[in-house]
């Protein structure tokens, strides 16, 4: 057969390997066509980007003497497909610099997309610059690029304002926003957007509208809306597809209907990596870790190559408590196939290490890691700051700053956090500077952070002001407030704000207690508001203890209870008093004392003291924020008792020792 042009072209389409390319680049450079045919160079350096072979294209390219735009642009494209950001952002610089040619609409919509994923700010806002001057910056495809951008470096705010500019709009447009609002927590307008597609019609919704939007469905854990738009791809043919299959298995499992994951994963016939991931993940946060374990293991078996996404669905199965030696042999297996050192992996095994309060272990891996994503130092920051050592915490982020990461919502909300635990006021003050020089202030769980951080740091007023300048408010930010007016005694604002959280649209939880307490019960029971009951968990032996108020179903619970009248009679004779003023109920003293004496944490940690060596640490989980009381009792109770005792509750680790708490009765 004669080695012509087309046969050469369609040779390079059907390669499968590197190794056939470099073959083909042999025989095309015998017989002179890479000389003299940029087309048949174009496609060659294209398919080497297919393969990830970055330094074999950019040497082809530069081999050529006179390249087109045409080749600028595939090059500057696969440079920022295949994680090569700074290359390609180098080479555009080169084009508009060094060459005759102008950059069309293709070379800055991949230039930006190259600039989205270096998080770069400043280069993007340039880029932005650029394409204005350039007679770009209304073009579609274009400023497609620049919605992706600022939704991925947390500014939505400009994101918005670019996609409202745009005189055109296609599908791709409005799922990069049903995307982008998902990323950035702004769930409701994902959702909006993408009603707007199913209901307007224009433009038309395809199936990457509908996979987009799953993640903010889950996450708000919509299951009636869930349930519709699984009939919707059902009606739409979009049933079979494994990206959808996945996505729905991720959305049902937040919403925890682990059924109906487990019968669409039995749908999928193939099942990759990727639908074997949200599987693990799906059985391991409903507390299926017998299932999650049992999966990853026929994965194993099925001789599929454990990916890192693998791992990081099944760490969370031992990070809730106490598996430590569980994590040592995932960390060890992950080294052993060589994906200890994706950021993935590394970020996973440092936020549980965290949980475990293993810090030095998170910290060696963070420290040894090769590439320090936003997401490592996330994880280590606030990990810092969830363990108490928050001046580690703010360290870290100084290091950071310095080594020129720009922060998220998510770093600045563990930063305030640790301004608050220490009542850091001025430095919250500067980290407030900080948020507005990013547009933060829109995100909701900053601004919550905001308030907590002022109201814990004594300003009341300045944290009320924030406040009633939000625009939307969740159900942390009404407690956040209330719980800073009865941080600080002041009750009837408490109350008068609780009233007004009643008459919005949030549904309340009662936490924090004042002395119209009785009130606030009385128009829960009305409104049919269900306080979540609490329990505290403790693991002995690597089997687990749950414990709940006042239970005596445990086989010791004649010995649990021997146990906490002996430590009663110790801490009285040592001068502890039982904090009975955050009590709800309408009881005598003696009454609220002994309602105290049986929380379930109580419980578990007197289990804990019967159960274990003198002087061993001991570890509990509890699913409420710990009361005032049981905080004191605790205490006291790691003094007389000359033992370390770590509780895990909603908000945060109490490390307590001597009798002090590493939260330093901020929690």
């Amino acid at each position: 057969m004669p080695r012509t042009r087309d046969f050469f072209l369609n040779l390079i389409r059907k390669a499968a390997a590197l190794s056939h390319l470099t073959q083909l680049q042999a025989q095309l450079i015998h017989h002179r066509l890479l000389k003299n045919d940029i087309s048949i160079t174009t496609k060659l350096t294209h398919k080497f980007f297919d393969f990830n072979a970055t330094l074999h294209a950019r040497a082809l390219f530069f081999s050529v003497p006179k390249p087109d735009l045409f080749l600028f642009n595939v090059l500057i494209k696969g440079f920022s497909a295949n994680n090569k950001p700074l290359s390609a952002i180098s080479l555009f610089t080169h084009l508009r610099k060094n060459t005759r040619l102008k950059p069309d609409d293709y070379s800055y919509a991949f230039v930006v997309s190259a600039a989205a994923s270096l998080g770069d700010a400043r280069i993007g806002a340039i880029l932005h610059g650029m394409a204005m001057i350039d007679g770009f910056g209304l073009d579609l495809f274009v400023g497609s690029a620049l919605v992706d951008f600022y939704f991925k470096i947390w500014r939505e705010k400009l994101a918005i304002q670019v996609f409202d500019r745009l005189p055109q709009i296609d599908t791709v447009l409005f799922n990069t926003m049903i995307s982008g609002f998902a990323k950035n927590s702004c769930f409701e307008d994902s959702i909006r957007i993408f009603g707007d597609m199913v209901l307007g019609n224009e433009p038309k919704f395809d199936l990457t509208s509908v996979i987009a939007v799953l993640p903010a469905v889950a996450e708000l854990q919509e299951l009636k809306l869930g349930m519709q738009i699984l009939c919707l791809a059902i009606k739409c043919g979009f049933y079979s597809h494994l990206s959808l299959l996945t996505g729905l298995i991720s959305l049902f499992s937040k919403c925890g209907e682990v059924e109906i994951a487990k019968l669409l994963f039995g749908e999928i016939r193939k099942k990759d990596l990727i639908s074997c991931n949200a599987m693990i993940s799906g059985f391991t946060c409903n507390g299926e870790t017998e299932d999650s374990v049992k999966l990853f293991k026929e994965l194993l078996g099925s001789g599929e190559r454990v990916s890192s996404s693998t791992i990081v669905g099944l760490i969370p199965v031992y990070s809730p408590f106490g598996h430590s030696y569980l994590c040592n042999c995932i960390h060890g297996f992950c080294v052993k196939y060589g994906i200890v050192s994706h950021s993935s992996v590394s970020t996973a095994l440092t936020t549980v290490y965290c949980r475990l309060n293993e810090m030095i272990l998170a910290r060696q891996l963070f420290d040894e890691s090769a590439e320090k994503t936003l997401a490592s130092w996330n994880a280590m920051i606030s990990g810092y700051t969830q363990n108490g050592l928050t001046e580690a915490a703010i360290s870290l982020f100084q290091t950071m700053q310095k080594n020129n990461v720009n922060p998220n919502p998510v770093t600045v909300t563990s930063i305030l956090s640790a301004c608050a635990q220490i009542g850091a006021l001025s430095l919250g003050e500067w980290v407030h500077s900080l948020i507005k020089s990013n547009s933060f202030e829109s995100n909701v769980y900053v601004s919550t952070a905001l308030i907590d951080m002022y109201a814990k740091c004594g300003s009341i007023t300045v944290a009320r002001d924030l406040f009633d300048l939000m625009p939307e408010k969740n159900e942390v930010t009404w407690n956040a407030m209330i719980s800073g007016y009865g941080l600080h005694g002041h009750g009837q604002e408490a109350l008068k704000l609780f009233y007004e959280m009643l008459s919005s649209s949030v549904k309340p939880t009662v936490e924090r207690k004042y002395p119209q307490a009785a009130s606030v019960r009385q128009v829960a029971k009305k409104k049919r508001l269900v306080k979540t009951p609490g329990c505290t968990l403790i693991e002995i032996g690597q089997v687990p203890h749950v414990f709940t108020s006042g239970d005596q179903s445990h086989p010791q619970s004649k010995a649990i209870y021997a146990e906490l009248d002996k430590l009663t009679g110790k801490m009285t004779e040592a001068g502890f008093q039982t904090e009975t003023t955050t009590v709800l109920h309408d009881l005598e003293e003696e009454e609220k004392e002994l309602t105290m004496k049986v929380h379930s944490e109580k419980l578990a940690i007197a289990f804990g003291l019967i159960s274990t060596e003198p002087g061993a640490e001991i570890r509990i989980i509890k699913n409420l924020r710990v009361c005032l009381d049981c905080h004191n009792w605790t205490k006291f109770l790691s003094k007389i008792t000359e033992r370390v005792i770590v509780v895990r509750d909603a908000n945060r680790f109490h490390h307590f020792k001597d009798g002090v708490c590493s939260c330093g009765d901020y929690w």
